[in-house]
Order: C-alpha cells, then sequence, then structure tokens
C-alpha cells in the first residue's frame, strides 16, 4: 500500500464474547513473545437491537459476521513483520473472504465456524496488559468487549453505488468490495473497552433483511392496545395483537389519523426460503402490510425473534398505561396514503417515553374532593364579598350626596337672619353640630 495515494478510512466495530488466556514463549533469537486472540462479531453499523438493519444499511454482508483477532505484543514478532511489509505505519492487519462467506470444517465430529474475517494486530506492553485485563474482566462479568478498527481504504477497494467518491464525507463498513478473491486493509488505529451488553446476546441469530430497491417511507405508531395468547403445550404464543394509531403525514402539522392492527409472527413466516423446523432464516422481509383507502385502516403483519418478543416487547406492551410505546416501521415502497396498497416491511423499531401516572389510593380521593368542594365555596365567598363591596359603595355614596345637600341648605338658612344673635349662634361649629343632629 502506497501512502501517496489518495485514502479514506472506515471504523468497523467488533463485539468480543470470547478469547483465549495469552500464550508466551521465548528463544535467544527473537527474545520473549506473548500472543492472544479474541473471538467475536462483527456489529455492522446498521445492526439494531432486534437484529434489524438501519435503512441505509440493509442487507450487508457484514451484519453479524464472524471475526478472529490475533494479538501480539510488539516486540518484533511475525505479526509485527508481515505488517511492516504493507505499510510501515500501521499497527495492524485485517483480511476480508470474498463476499464475507461464513465456512465450516470438520473437528472432532463437530462443524466449527471458519471466520470470513482475520484480523492482526501488534500492540505495544502497556495496552496488550491492558487489553488482557479488560478481557478477564468481561468473562468474570459475563459481559461483552467493543473493539473498534479504523482501517484505510483506497478507491478501487470500495464500491460507491452511484456516488462520486470526491463528494462522500464518509464511508461504511458495507462500502466495501468484497467481490475479489481476499480483500486486505491496514489497521492504523485500535479501541478496546468493555460494554454493558451480556454475552448471551451475541448468542442470538440475527436476521438479515431481503434487500429491497424501490423508495423507501416510514410511519411513527403510537401503541394504545394489545392482547396475546400462550399456549402451554407448545410453549409458544400463538397470536399477538396490537392496536394503535399512524398519521398520514408525520410532518404536516395537522394531519388525519388512521387505525392501524399489528400482528406479531416468527420470522419463517416471511423468509423466501423453505422452512426448517422452527430456525429462524438467514434472510427475511420484517413483515407485510395492507393499507385499506375505502377504511382508512393500515394492517401490519411482523415478524419477531422468539426471545425478543419476551425480553423486550412483552415488557413495554405490559406498561402501556403508564408509557407511551411508539413503533417505527419502515416500509419497502413509498407508502402515500391515496390508494389501497400493500408491501414488505424491512425494518422496524420500538422506543418507549415515560408518562408515569399517579394512582390515588381512595383516602387521596376522598380529600381531593373535599378540597375541590373547598375550593368552590371560596370562590363562591369571593364572589358574594364582591357583591357585598358594591352594595356598600352604593350606600356610602348615597350619604354622601344627601349629607351634601344637607350642607347646602344649612348654609342657606345662615344667610337667610338679618339679625346678629342668629348669625352668631349658627357660625359656632358646636351649635351648628348639634342644630344639624337635632334636624336629622
Amino acid at each position: 500500500m502506497k501512502i501517496d495515494q489518495e485514502f479514506k478510512t472506515i471504523e468497523i466495530t467488533v463485539m468480543i464474547n470470547d478469547y483465549l488466556y495469552p500464550s508466551q514463549s521465548y528463544s535467544k533469537d527473537k527474545g520473549m513473545s506473548r500472543e492472544m486472540s479474541m473471538k467475536g462479531h462483527i456489529d455492522d453499523p446498521g445492526v439494531g437491537p432486534l437484529g434489524d438493519i438501519y435503512e441505509n444499511d440493509w442487507n450487508s454482508n457484514f451484519s453479524w459476521a464472524p471475526i478472529n483477532i490475533e494479538m501480539q505484543l510488539d516486540s518484533g514478532g511475525w505479526i509485527k513483520e508481515f505488517i511492516e511489509k504493507l505499510d510501515e505505519t500501521a499497527i495492524g492487519n485485517i483480511a476480508i473472504r470474498k463476499n464475507v462467506e461464513v465456512t465450516t470444517f470438520k473437528m472432532d465430529g463437530q462443524d466449527i465456524i471458519n471466520p470470513p474475517v482475520d484480523v492482526w494486530l501488534a500492540l505495544p506492553s502497556k495496552l496488550f496488559s491492558s487489553v488482557e485485563e479488560t478481557l478477564k474482566n468481561n468473562k468474570k462479568s459475563g459481559k461483552l468487549g467493543r473493539l473498534k478498527i479504523t482501517v484505510r481504504v483506497a478507491k478501487n477497494q470500495v464500491v460507491l453505488n452511484n456516488t462520486d467518491w470526491n463528494s462522500r464525507r464518509y464511508l461504511k463498513v458495507k462500502d466495501l468490495d468484497v467481490s475479489g478473491d481476499c480483500l486486505e486493509l491496514c489497521i492504523f488505529e485500535f479501541n478496546f473497552c468493555q460494554t454493558v451488553l451480556d454475552i448471551e446476546q451475541s448468542k442470538q441469530k440475527r436476521v438479515k433483511t431481503i434487500d429491497s430497491k424501490a423508495e423507501k417511507s416510514v410511519s411513527s405508531i403510537i401503541l394504545n392496545n394489545y392482547d396475546f395468547f400462550f399456549d402451554t403445550s407448545r410453549g409458544r404464543y400463538e397470536r399477538i395483537n396490537i392496536e394503535g394509531k399512524t398519521t398520514k403525514n408525520p410532518y404536516g402539522y395537522k394531519s388525519e389519523l388512521i387505525d392501524v392492527s399489528i400482528e406479531l409472527q416468527e420470522f419463517w413466516q416471511f423468509s423466501e426460503d423453505l422452512w426448517s423446523g422452527y430456525e429462524l432464516p438467514e434472510k427475511s422481509f420484517y413483515g407485510r402490510y395492507r393499507y385499506s383507502n375505502d377504511l382508512n385502516h393500515l394492517s401490519l403483519t411482523l415478524a419477531h425473534h422468539p426471545e425478543d418478543f419476551e425480553d423486550q416487547i412483552k415488557p413495554l406492551l405490559l406498561r402501556l398505561d403508564s408509557i407511551h410505546v411508539r413503533l417505527s416501521v419502515s416500509f419497502a415502497e413509498k407508502l402515500n396514503f391515496d390508494a389501497d396498497q400493500e408491501g414488505n416491511v424491512v425494518r422496524f423499531l420500538i422506543a418507549s417515553q415515560n408518562i408515569e401516572k399517579i394512582n390515588l389510593q381512595a383516602n387521596e380521593q376522598e380529600v381531593i374532593e373535599k378540597l375541590t368542594n373547598i375550593d368552590r365555596k371560596i370562590s363562591d365567598y369571593v364572589n358574594s364579598l364582591d357583591e357585598r363591596f358594591d352594595s356598600v359603595e352604593k350606600v356610602i355614596r348615597h350619604d354622601a350626596s344627601q349629607n351634601m345637600r344637607e350642607i347646602e341648605g344649612i348654609k342657606k338658612q345662615m344667610a337667610l337672619p338679618r339679625d346678629i344673635l342668629s348669625r352668631i349662634v349658627l357660625k359656632i361649629p358646636i351649635i351648628g353640630s348639634i342644630l344639624r343632629f337635632l334636624a336629622r
């Protein structure tokens, strides 16, 4: 690989579910060396918690692909020599088999998976020890490890899908061209950590979505009711029905609501492959839909993992009275809601929003009713006070007006007497008050 070429980078995320304890070797010629291997699967950027592949990445060959990682202490061992022949600035190398094809071989009468992706890394002493310690903690706590490696690719090593190489801001794992015999890339960055995910989650088989080239659309459905039936003789859920509502125009301020009915079924009913027992298919649609324009009704039949209903979907449905549960469904075709239409579902996601309600006890309800009655009485009393103040104000205004008229009459009387004694008597304040009192 020549450094003066034009390159771009791709980040590959790997979930580690197992590892082999380090081995040590020593010779006078090469000195001491330490090696350690990890196993896991590629967590393609399009894989969601239910195994679905995100709308821009469905049908990726890398989804859940097994991978083997060989690590060696950076002390001049064979991995270091091998990497330096490719690029002296690299810290590792990755080799991808044609079409990321998983093969098997027999060992002691058992089928052993031969991973389609192999990684070799040369790590410095401190990083090697840190990875070893993290792997020990993961195994002890039953948790997955997450490994991220960054590779550098050239233009002829990717499939551009009718997109100009110079206009792309970043590349994804599915953009790698794996049509050749073997694709080899150099690794330039390494990141390793522990996750909160359990190792058991990595053993659950994931189903790839059958590719759809048509224009796609997404609807968000609010769930509001459900019922399901469990057959104890078979140990399986026979029927899982859910009801909800969606909108014709998810981006409009006001949009007509549509009734939605949903039935959950297992994946084998949606596969193009022949059904063999109850094993999940390699590839499948995630459901089918039918829209009736006359009834204004959308019917969905969705595929699910048997474990996912018990562990993830059912707990959400049981809390529909206290949380908003939203189902986001991706259709293989553009759904316009202007005519009868049917087709396939290629993805669905479930999300919840907490809206916990306060459930009142009987005595609390009684207290609230009493407080409501008191509030009503206070309101009536305040209204009555306003009426009383209005009537008092009217009386005061009437009395004030009457007194003014009496004073004007006294003034006129004071002007009438012509003898000096009468005028003096009327002008004395005390006598004037007495006379006004007697006049009333």
